[in-house]
């Protein structure tokens, strides 16, 4: 599989004893959400940084990572 130009190996059916394959797995998750959304992140992404809205620069003073 090449995602962006970058080939990418995926072990599925190695990962699950040969219970799944990728196209089982890509088909049952592309119903909710998109294996490959493009190069760019896509609209709407969470990110991987914690923030809070309520909280001055997104941290608490107590809570530097955001998580309560």
């Amino acid at each position: 599989m090449t995602v962006c130009g970058v080939a990418k190996k995926v072990c599925v059916s190695q990962d699950t004893g040969g219970e799944y394959t990728l196209q089982a797995v890509r088909t049952a998750g592309e119903a909710v959400y998109p294996l490959i959304s493009g190069c760019a992140q896509p609209a709407g992404e969470p990110s991987c940084l914690p923030y809070r809205d309520s909280y001055p620069n997104g941290i608490s003073a107590g809570d530097q990572d955001g998580d309560v």
